[in-house]
């Protein structure tokens, strides 16, 4: 089924401002001195990033089934919601949001062990989100819809994955992914 042109729209202009955003939060990541801050500052943007997406995946939910004709029952659409509210939460928020509750305080090495274990997960997930999208790309009718595929996944996917290496190179610098004689300075 197809959406409306003016959510089309709508989702490809949240998808630019966020892929921006997460773009400036990444260079900003980059200046900072203190591994803690920079670890924290990423992962902070990682649980944020995580729930823009996950709310957006709702909306969309939502979006596709208030154009049905006729209207879907009100609880159907309910328990449809429910579903992705859960599947796509412990998906997205619980690997999103964890680290940064882990580098809160004062993280010892084995909390620092888990955020770079939760930061490689993050990066698998978006692997596979890549290379599912790069093989979809493969059946593009055309050079238009190929680059549209690049924009609304491929780059995005991309600017969150710089901010979870950037989080587990921060941990290890702090000595969360090294034994004790192997930690850098």
């Amino acid at each position: 089924m197809n959406s409306p042109s003016w959510l089309d729209l709508l989702w490809r202009i949240f998808t630019v401002a966020g892929t921006i955003g997460v773009f400036l939060v990444w260079r900003h990541l980059r200046t900072l001195s203190d591994p803690l801050a920079r670890a924290r500052l990423a992962a902070l943007a990682l649980g944020i990033t995580a729930s823009a997406i996950w709310t957006a995946m709702l909306l969309d939910e939502l979006a596709q089934w208030a154009v049905k004709d006729p209207p879907p029952p009100l609880l159907i659409l309910g328990m449809r919601l429910t579903w992705h509210a859960v599947v796509y939460g412990l998906a997205l928020l619980v690997p999103g949001w964890l680290p940064r509750l882990l580098l809160s305080g004062n993280p010892g090495p084995s909390r620092a062990r888990l955020v770079v274990v939760l930061g490689g997960f993050t990066l698998f997930l978006l692997a596979v989100v890549m290379v599912t999208t790069g093989t979809l790309t493969l059946f593009a009718a055309s050079l238009g819809e190929w680059l549209e595929g690049l924009f609304d996944v491929g780059i995005p996917v991309m600017m969150v994955g710089l901010v979870a290496l950037t989080m587990i190179r921060a941990v290890r610098e702090i000595g969360g992914g090294f034994p004790p004689g192997h930690r850098t300075s």
